[in-house]
C-alpha cells in the first residue's frame, strides 16, 4: 500500500478536508464522496471504479483498497449495512 495513499486526506484546524502532503483544504464548492468499509455496497462501487482507472499503479492502490475493505467486513460482520441506515 501507497502510504501516500492510505490516509491521503485529513480534517485540519479549521475543520476542512485537507490534502496531507499539501496542508491545502479542499474547496467547499468541490463535492466529495466518501465510501465507508461498513457500507455494504462499497466493495461493488470500488471494483467498478477499479475497472475504470487509467493505469496500473492505481488500480493496485484501489485493489489495496478493496482488500482493506474486505478485511473489515469479515471481521466486523455486525457493522455492516446499508447506506443511511440505522
Amino acid at each position: 500500500m501507497d502510504e501516500n495513499q492510505c490516509g491521503k486526506y485529513f480534517v485540519n484546524s479549521d475543520g476542512m478536508l485537507a490534502n496531507r502532503d499539501t496542508g491545502r483544504p479542499i474547496p467547499p464548492e468541490e463535492p466529495v464522496f466518501i465510501l465507508r468499509a461498513k457500507d455494504k455496497n462499497a466493495v461493488h462501487a470500488l471494483n467498478v471504479y477499479r475497472e475504470i482507472c487509467g493505469d496500473d499503479y492505481h488500480r493496485a492502490l484501489v485493489s489495496d483498497r478493496i482488500f482493506a475493505f474486505l478485511n473489515f467486513s469479515a471481521s466486523y460482520p455486525e457493522r455492516m449495512k446499508e447506506p443511511d441506515t440505522e
